[in-house]
């Protein structure tokens, strides 16, 4: 069977064409993207107005209105009265329940029954419960994002030349009268930091060179005292924002 073979094509000169051609559009919307509300049913379910359009699998030995209709699939085209479908060979589809019990899994017609689809490398939904997952050996894991520490970088020079060597660094001047050099002829790359404490007995001067601009903090300045610890944060490729302790705007 194909699923051309479910829908009904309208002979010529039909009187009511709307019948078989909102038949066909049931069929449709319900295969597309088939959801199955439960798998295993043996009887149909009590059906309200918003059960219209759904889905559901006929269990093994059903009664009632399913009686015949095992492993078919059970659509319902208005509350009370289904449509049977059956299904073609691979078709595959979203189980939610099964039995009652949540499923949410994929499952697939093989032409004799319906099976897991998870394990032919079918990938399932992943827990709904707020974590984050990642999938690994055909299995879901909780993302887990490994904490991030600033190397502890301590330097003597007189003058160092920000780069994207040393973005992310905390980086520790101890010269009496040290410079921290910021050229926009660096690639600097927007979001990354720069991160450092002055030491020494003097002061420390980020520069500004070439076209970079660096903005201080409010009634502040780009010098840094003895004690000081900050932050340069890249904002733009020619232009950074200086936070931290620095010594009074003159």
């Amino acid at each position: 069977m194909t699923t051309l073979s479910l829908l009904q094509l309208m002979p010529q000169n039909t009187l009511q064409p709307s019948v078989p051609f909102n038949r066909d559009m049931q069929v449709i919307a319900a295969l597309l993207v088939l959801v199955v509300e439960d798998m295993s049913l043996t009887a149909p379910p009590s059906t309200l107005e918003g059960d219209v359009g759904r889905v559901w699998i006929v269990g093994t030995s059903a009664t009632g209105a399913w009686a015949g209709e095992d492993n078919n699939l059970a659509l319902c085209t208005a509350p009370g009265l289904w449509l049977f479908l059956e299904p073609p060979v691979q078709t595959r589809g979203r189980i939610l329940n099964d039995g009652g019990t949540p499923l949410n899994v994929y499952y697939r017609w093989s032409g004799s029954a319906w099976v897991d689809d998870t394990a032919a490398g079918a990938v399932s939904e992943a827990p709904n419960d707020g974590t984050r997952y990642l999938r690994r050996n055909e299995a879901w894991e909780p993302l887990v994002i490994p904490v991030q520490f600033a190397t502890v970088v301590n330097t003597s020079d007189e003058n160092t030349d920000a780069d994207e060597t040393n973005s992310n660094n905390y980086t520790r001047f101890s010269h009496a009268s040290a410079t921290y050099t910021f050229n926009d002829a660096e690639p600097f790359v927007v979001n990354a930091e720069y991160h450092g404490r002055y030491v020494g007995s003097g002061t420390l001067t980020i520069v500004e060179a070439g076209g970079m601009t660096i903005n201080p903090p409010a009634e502040g300045s780009l010098i840094i005292p003895s004690g000081g610890t900050f932050t340069i944060k890249i904002v733009a490729e020619d232009e950074a924002d200086l936070m931290g302790v620095t010594e009074p705007e003159l």
